[in-house]
């Protein structure tokens, strides 16, 4: 059965209702964050790893005289080069899910040329797009809900623009259904998903009183708290509220929800909430089996679109992300804190004895 955005966003809709709207005295403030290399380096020194700086993007870790790991920028050797080159190209990626059997959503790769070869299989896919570069970051480029010939065409220069080029780069673009569920990030360390995080969209809920202006600015107060996410707090543009028939003076009904912007990353104004204790262990399992679908990575963050938090069913594995930070997982909006870096330095010292 074919899903749509409009089924997208009621599960989202729900979601937003039951983890964020109802617990809003719950969000998490945080004056001092730690950066993901503080957060692994004072986690090594309690397990009396040294951390030596070889220089600003490199650093080794050393327990006693045995050097034991390092780390290249956020990425450590729990990582080996060809994880990282896998891990680093979204097609790639997906074909080491296929052949080993774990759902992803149909698609194919093409040529900045080959736009009418693309035209061809929107056609015949059984649910609206998503477009995205096969080499990108920061979910640059994505574009998704794409229906028809025109929407693609306004999606295809795009993706194009926020391709990463350079030595070894794929500068192709991906083409594959989009799929029905919420985003969730899986931190898979060895065989244990450490933490598992909702990534949710900027979005307006209403109480029958507020203007949407006073909503956004409502919650750019209380993200004001949350030093890590303050520094990312959304601007939403007029157009942006066009497109949901809204205007800054719009006052939506109580629980009236509308999401804004389809990508829910930080950068983009996402909020992270933290549903580790919620999620069936099917679907924790199921990002297991991505990180081990690729060789040579024992650590990393596993990108799932999941309809339902209790089970596995019409989940899909979409990407996974060797370079991912564990701020977001230790500094939740909602939920519980996870020390993924606790996880890591276990993992580093494992596999070296």
């Amino acid at each position: 059965m074919a899903s749509s955005a409009s089924d997208t966003s009621s599960i989202l809709e729900r979601f937003i209702t039951e983890y964020i709207v109802s617990r809003q005295s719950d969000f998490r403030e945080t004056k001092r964050p730690q950066s993901h290399a503080a957060l692994l380096q004072a986690a090594l020194k309690r397990k009396k790893v040294k951390v030596q700086q070889v220089d600003a993007k490199h650093r080794n870790f050393c327990f006693g005289n045995d050097l034991v790991g390092g780390m290249d920028r956020m990425v450590t050797t729990l990582v080996s080069d060809l994880a990282r080159h896998v891990a680093a190209d979204k097609w790639l990626s997906k074909k080491h899910f296929w052949h080993q059997g774990l759902p992803v959503p149909d698609g194919q790769e093409f040529l900045a040329a080959e736009f009418s070869a693309a035209v061809s299989l929107l056609g015949s896919l059984r649910a609206p797009a998503v477009l995205k570069p096969v080499a990108a970051s920061s979910g640059y480029g994505i574009s998704l809900g794409l229906q028809n010939m025109e929407d693609l065409r306004r999606a295809w220069p795009r993706a194009l623009d926020a391709r990463l080029t350079g030595e070894g780069s794929r500068e192709t673009l991906l083409l594959e259904e989009f799929r029905e569920g919420l985003d969730v990030r899986v931190f898979v360390v060895g065989e244990q998903a450490v933490s598992v995080l909702v990534r949710v969209p900027v979005y307006v809920a209403g109480d029958g009183r507020s203007t949407v202006q006073d909503l956004l600015s409502g919650q750019a107060r209380l993200r004001s708290g949350h030093k890590h996410l303050s520094s990312h707090t959304p601007q939403v543009t007029q157009e942006e509220l066009g497109v949901q028939g809204l205007t800054p003076q719009t006052v939506l009904g109580p629980g009236e929800i509308r999401v804004l912007r389809e990508q829910a990353n930080i950068r983009e104004g996402g909020l992270p909430v933290d549903v580790t204790d919620q999620t069936h262990q099917a679907v924790k399992e199921l990002a297991v089996e991505a990180l081990w679908a690729i060789p040579g990575l024992t650590a990393a963050a596993i990108d799932l679109v999941v309809p339902d938090l209790g089970s596995s069913e019409g989940a899909v594995v979409l990407e996974a992300n060797a370079g991912a930070s564990i701020v977001p997982h230790r500094y939740p909006a909602y939920g519980q804190p996870r020390s993924v870096a606790e996880r890591i330095a276990d993992e580093v010292l494992f596999q070296r004895f």
